[in-house]
């Protein structure tokens, strides 16, 4: 993702700043049910997704703590950090 954003910096850049887009793949009520459900329901798929993106050596990840994270993203990122690291 980074390297698409790079190659069209300035126009996401001017596209964000046009339609005021600030943030992308934030936090709303629906993403938030929808993880929610999932992770309540089927914690095995969302340990299976936590699993691409955080070690599974519990002496790094508390396993008591991962329903708690989980039930908070999809967390999304402000379109100024995502253009500033491109």
């Amino acid at each position: 993702m980074i390297q698409f954003t790079a190659h069209f910096y300035n126009e996401i850049d001017d596209a964000a700043s046009l339609f005021g887009i600030n943030h992308l793949m934030g936090q709303t009520w629906l993403t938030s049910s929808v993880t929610s459900l999932f992770c309540n329901h089927m914690l095995w798929f969302c340990e299976l997704l936590e699993s691409f993106f955080a070690s599974s050596d519990p002496k790094y990840d508390d396993p008591d703590r991962f329903k708690v994270y989980i039930d908070h993203e999809p967390n999304g990122a402000p379109t100024r950090s995502l253009l500033h690291y491109a």
